[in-house]
């Protein structure tokens, strides 16, 4: 018996950029709970963001940030975070190396492509 069906946001379950047949998946998600079926919307986008798509978000569980928070008809159920000693070796190879040349920062945020994160981490 099926108890889950979760499927990818973009370009799977939305081809074109935040469209998608609204009607039509109002009543297929009205069929799916009625055969206790949950469905689990996931995205990279943040949960908000994944949320605003749909009008019956408070009956759902969604995934953001590639499946690292889930929510479950609204509350945060899960969060995967990064340890503070990893953040904190993170942000010293980050301050060793050329701003300028590595990661965009944005506010709190930085930006920094995985391939390069490994290759300082092989450094240290």
């Amino acid at each position: 018996m099926i108890k889950l069906i979760a499927f990818d946001m973009d370009e799977s379950f939305m081809p074109r950029k935040g469209f998608y047949e609204r009607e039509r998946w109002a009543r297929d998600f009205d069929l799916l709970r009625a055969k206790g079926i949950r469905v689990l919307p996931i995205s990279g986008d943040q949960y908000q963001q994944v949320a605003d798509f749909f009008p019956m978000k408070d009956e759902m569980t969604i995934g953001g940030l590639n499946g690292s928070v889930i929510f479950e008809k609204g509350q945060l159920i899960k969060a995967d975070e990064i340890d503070r000693s990893m953040v904190q070796k993170i942000m010293q190879i980050l301050r060793k190396t050329a701003w300028h040349n590595g990661p965009c920062s944005a506010g709190s945020t930085i930006v920094i492509s995985w391939n390069r994160l490994i290759r300082l981490f092989a450094k240290e």
